[in-house]
């Protein structure tokens, strides 16, 4: 699923949302996506328990990737 947003909630709009972004390789389509740290603040700024799991997930694969990057 893509969802095409004009602002993110914890974010901002897209000039800001497009300082926050990484660009990524889909099966041979280049595209941007928001890096980890903005991914965790938009998805803190919703209100869904869904959006509230994503957040636990999310901080423990960026804690994970923090422990890798110190080796």
């Amino acid at each position: 699923q893509l969802d095409v947003l004009s602002e993110i909630a914890g974010v901002g709009d897209h000039s800001q949302v497009e300082q926050h972004t990484i660009e990524v390789d889909l099966e041979g389509t280049q595209c941007r996506a928001l890096d980890l740290d903005t991914l965790i603040a938009a998805k803190k700024a919703m209100t869904s328990a869904k959006d509230r799991h994503a957040v636990v997930e999310l901080e423990a694969i960026r804690e994970r990737l923090r422990r890798l990057e110190k080796r």
